[in-house]
């Protein structure tokens, strides 16, 4: 992981060597004072984790991330909120966690995409996440399917839209060998 300082554009970048992992998704909360990175876990151990950083405790270096190891598969997604108060981690089986970034001791709340088969995670695998100023979170999935949870409303189940749900079947089928996925989510400021 490479850091630059815009601002210093001569300087060369902060290095933060990740051991084993290769890095997949980047943030910066939206008040500075966190980092978090995630990646694919590389050799012959398997472990799902974010490293998480206070720059506010100086730079940062693999010895002082805190890692965000509840996961179950390769976490494939952050996003901060706004007010940079829960930071969401999404993983290929479809296991969004919230972390409340004022305790990170505590275990995160876990919400998932409900797949029947836990053994077949290619379509339900997060792709995208996004949370909205008023605690609104959309996730979108290698299957196509858009989730949209209001955390306002602990235990109330999310809204599932299927974004290829206007294709007629010619269309899907012409598609074949692609996957219908959906990328990307975002919410207007």
């Amino acid at each position: 992981l490479r850091l630059w300082d815009t601002s210093k554009q001569s300087d060369p970048p902060a290095s933060i060597p990740l051991a084993d992992q290769d890095v997949r998704s980047v943030e910066f909360s939206p008040d500075g004072h966190w980092l978090v990175a995630s990646g694919d876990a590389m050799g012959p151990h398997k472990y799902y984790i974010a490293k998480l950083w206070d720059l506010t405790k100086g730079t940062p270096t693999l010895s002082n991330a805190f890692a965000l190891d509840k996961n179950s598969d390769v976490i494939t997604s952050l996003a901060f909120s706004p007010d940079s108060s829960i930071l969401a981690t999404g993983d290929l089986r479809g296991t969004i966690l919230l972390w409340d970034m004022q305790h990170l001791d505590k275990s995160p709340d876990r919400i998932s995409v409900n797949n029947p088969d836990p053994s077949d995670y290619s379509a339900d695998g997060v792709e995208s996440l996004a949370l909205s100023p008023d605690k609104l979170l959309a996730v979108s999935t290698f299957g196509g399917l858009i989730w949209l949870w209001d955390l306002k409303q602990p235990g109330a189940g999310p809204t599932k839209f299927d974004a290829f749900s206007n294709f007629s079947q010619a269309e899907k089928e012409s598609m074949m060998g692609y996957l219908l996925e959906v990328r990307s989510v975002a919410f207007s400021p």
